[in-house]
């Protein structure tokens, strides 16, 4: 696709300016999210390129975009590929070559899927040692959650929180300039000469369609039998969908009013949408309070109800430091190292005694007493590592390792890199030598990637 430069800065404003973003940045701070929302249009972009110009690099940079999607936020990501499978199979049906160019968006879904398995394939099947159960209760039940269709049109602004019913403390509209534009660009789309537009302007309208639908409670019955979806906690987080597809589709309007028309309608949204672009106030920052440290000693987390607690933890402790918790208080111990994944202590126990660690439980910790590993348990209530230490002077390490999930899903990863660049550099030398297009100093072809004017 190409469009004009200031087609582009009108979407481009679109996007920025999108109230769904806004939500993102200045109500909830949800800045993994609102990273993945950043992320989002360089992996379609990525995709659209490996689709109309199949090749090995362009391939494998659209699988690196795409990649990017699951590492920052695994929410966006549930919801962008299904997207992204269907611009590969409505381009791939349409395309003068369908084979090649289906082969070529697959190869980039599966390759950021593979490229980010070390990160999303242990969060999908080491779920249950976490407390995700909580994700089912009163204050994350989606029912609670879900909106009326009409909040898609208008809503107060505000800073408040979700609630049942229509009476929401934070806005989930769409804005009805947004929305304007975007049905003009529907319109204008379907009805463009480029066959490329055409069938992007249908995928993208579905895509925001779908998106705002789910977010309203005319999609209860998929929410109540589509279990994965439920983890998303909040249905108006499908007004991502929108977020990014409107102004996708905004910029075949941009196109056709022309450029002074397109000035006007960027000032327009740039002043509606600027009185959300701002927080409630503003809080002091101390890097220090924000050290591992001190982290740990206050208890701060990311989550809202401690939902990513170990499974194992009924009771939580408050924070006691580095070190080992003992019945008796004959025990000497003395840190030799800490470090988040790692502990050496060096201990005298009068007797056997069994301790706790004050670190969580959980698959991958190991202790090892005088270079031997011993059993650990989850200590009853509390959760955290317990084991055994015989009476005398012992050097004990405890070190966290990776599961054979997560060995699986890192070598996954590591695999999908190397075929990738594998095939890069056999494409290179095949291309070079003469088996492929002619290599010269002034154009460089790599799978459709062109560079050019080198010396």
């Amino acid at each position: 696709m190409s469009f004009t430069p200031i087609s582009s800065i009108g979407a481009a404003a679109a996007w920025l300016f999108a109230p769904y973003l806004a939500l993102d940045l200045y109500v909830r701070a949800a800045f993994a999210e609102a990273a993945a929302v950043g992320i989002a249009p360089f992996a379609l972009l990525g995709l659209i390129t490996a689709l109309e110009r199949p090749g090995v690099a362009s391939v494998a940079l659209g699988a690196a975009a795409i990649a990017l999607v699951p590492l920052a936020h695994n929410g966006i990501a549930l919801l962008l590929f299904p997207v992204f499978a269907a611009v590969v199979v409505v381009r791939a049906a349409h395309s003068e070559r369908p084979l090649r160019t289906a082969a070529a968006g697959a190869s980039a879904v599966a390759g950021g899927l593979g490229l980010s398995a070390c990160f999303w394939l242990p969060a999908l099947l080491e779920k249950h040692f976490v407390k995700t159960e909580l994700l089912r209760t009163d204050f994350f039940n989606w029912s609670v959650h879900i909106i009326s269709p009409w909040q898609l049109l208008w809503g107060r602004w505000g800073f408040g929180y979700s609630v049942a019913g229509p009476n929401d403390g934070i806005s989930f509209s769409l804005g009805l300039l947004n929305i304007a534009l975007a049905l003009a660009g529907v319109v204008i789309g379907v009805r463009a000469l480029s066959r490329a537009h055409r069938l992007d302007a249908m995928v993208f309208a579905g895509a925001a369609l779908a998106g705002a639908l789910l977010a309203t409670e005319w999609s209860s019955p998929i929410w109540a039998r589509i279990t994965t979806l439920q983890y998303l906690q909040f249905p108006w987080r499908t007004l991502f969908l929108p977020a990014l597809f409107m102004p996708l589709l905004a910029l075949f309007a941009f196109e056709r009013v022309g450029a002074k028309a397109s000035v006007v309608l960027i000032v327009l949204i740039v002043l509606v949408s600027l009185r959300q672009t701002q927080p409630a106030g503003y809080e002091s920052f101390d890097d220090e309070y924000y050290a591992p440290a001190s982290i740990g000693a206050h208890g701060l987390e990311s989550t809202t109800r401690r939902e990513y607690v170990p499974r194992w933890v009924q009771i939580p402790l408050q924070y006691t430091g580095v070190g080992l918790i003992s019945p008796d208080s004959r025990l000497l111990m003395r840190v030799l190292s800490a470090r988040s994944t790692r502990r050496v202590y060096l201990v005298t126990a009068p007797a056997a005694v069994t301790v706790m660690e004050s670190t969580s439980y959980y698959p991958g910790w190991a202790v090892l007493i005088d270079g031997r590993e011993t059993s650990i348990l989850p200590a009853p209530a509390f959760g955290m590592i317990s084991f055994l230490v015989p009476r005398g002077h012992h050097v004990i390490v405890i070190d966290l390792r990776p599961t054979r999930v997560r060995q699986f899903a890192l070598l996954v990863s590591v695999l999908t890199f190397a075929l990738l660049l594998l095939a890069a550099v056999i494409s290179w030398f095949w291309r070079r030598d003469g088996a492929g297009p002619r290599f010269d100093r002034e154009r460089f072809d790599l799978g459709g990637w062109t560079l050019g004017g080198l010396n």
